[in-house]
């Protein structure tokens, strides 16, 4: 709980102090990712305010898995500021399911033709700044197709 706070407390600092946000450092197996960071500082400096506002609202995708029986329901809410929270239910075939949350900033551009580029930190009770990117193609603007053949749609 006391991650969760600290985290939201950052994204509200990053809101109102970009520098905090490019001041933000990736971690992997406890340590600084020096890599990771400095492509997230990259991310940052290459942020395209149409693509920020383009993201912004509430995508949801639902992914299944044949192998475990499981279905992935996934919010992912995106602020035009950079700021981003997650919740995720994943349900059983049994029908037991877990929820989970997190939180986080994002950065990202347009690489022409709807396609694009993007770069998220994560906190949640499993993962401490874990950077991640992310390629995809906005195909209108209510629905995301990423790198894997995966597709979001915004529901608000």
């Amino acid at each position: 709980m006391i991650i969760r706070m600290a985290i939201v407390a950052a994204a509200l600092v990053a809101a109102v102090d970009p520098a905090f946000a490019q001041s933000e450092t990736c971690m992997r197996r406890g340590g600084v990712d020096q890599n990771a960071t400095a492509k997230w500082r990259e991310m940052q400096r290459r942020a395209d305010p149409q693509f920020m506002t383009a993201m912004e609202g509430v995508w949801y995708s639902e992914t299944s898995s044949p192998q475990t029986g499981q279905v992935s329901h996934l919010y992912l809410t995106y602020q035009s500021n950079g700021i981003l929270d997650y919740q995720n239910r994943v349900c059983s075939s049994a029908g037991y399911c877990s929820d989970y949350a997190g939180h986080g900033l994002f950065a990202g551009f347009f690489l022409g033709g709807g396609d694009f580029t993007m770069m998220s930190i994560i906190s949640d009770l499993n993962r401490d700044r874990e950077c991640a990117g992310n390629a995809g193609r906005l195909v209108d603007d209510q629905t995301i197709e990423d790198s894997s053949g995966g597709v979001m749609r915004k529901v608000r």
